[in-house]
């Protein structure tokens, strides 16, 4: 059994010298990202089922972006919502 909605968090940490990301999560999608981000896997927890329900990684320093939210015009969004129905239509 893994960690209550109360107890999962995720932790990111930077490392300036080594230009490193060590990352800690105990919330199951980030967990599965990080795995696949992860360039060394150090700790990791496990449940009775086998189920990885925390895990502590580190990352090299591309696999984190902190940026603004992305700021779309309404006219841009209507577009994209028109644009996504043609796709949608296409492919059925």
């Amino acid at each position: 059994m893994g960690y209550s909605r109360e107890e999962q968090e995720t932790v990111l940490r930077y490392d300036s010298i080594e230009r490193k990301w060590i990352a800690y999560s105990a919330y199951p999608p980030h967990i599965r990202r990080i795995r696949q981000l992860a360039e060394i896997i150090g700790d990791e927890e496990v449940d009775e089922n086998g189920n990885t329900v925390s895990i502590r990684a580190t990352m090299g320093e591309k696999c984190v972006k902190i940026s603004r939210p992305k700021q779309i015009s309404e006219e841009h969004k209507a577009k994209l919502i028109e644009n996504a129905k043609h796709i949608r239509r296409k492919n059925t």
